[in-house]
């Protein structure tokens, strides 16, 4: 398996698949009900954010004492053997309150 170190790129790919986390929990969230839409924003982006949090590694996880430590890539090409990465994983919790913002504005 080669990683290639792609800032720029991985940006871009980690910036989509929150997006995609957005649409989905913004969707669940009414599917459950969920009709006022300062509460569907707001509940949209705390879950975001901890979803991110995590796949971010941000969180604190243990398993056996040992701390779990989520690192984030992508594939190049379907069945490929490259990845994308960046050096130290991913930081897409720091754009989920602006990408929310962008999500519903696309809604309205």
């Amino acid at each position: 398996m080669k990683i290639e170190l792609n800032l720029d790129r991985f940006d871009e790919l980690q910036l989509r698949v929150l997006e995609e986390l957005i649409v989905s929990i913004r969707e669940g969230l009414r599917a459950a009900g969920i009709v006022d839409e300062q509460v569907l924003y707001n509940s949209t982006a705390n879950i975001a954010f901890s979803i991110a949090a995590i796949i971010d590694g941000s969180s604190i996880m243990e398993l056996d004492n040992k701390p779990v430590i989520p690192y984030l890539a992508f594939a190049k090409e379907q069945n490929g053997n490259e990845l994308v990465a960046a050096e130290g994983g991913s930081w897409m919790h720091e754009y989920v309150f602006s990408l929310v913002d962008e999500v519903f504005a696309k809604d309205d």
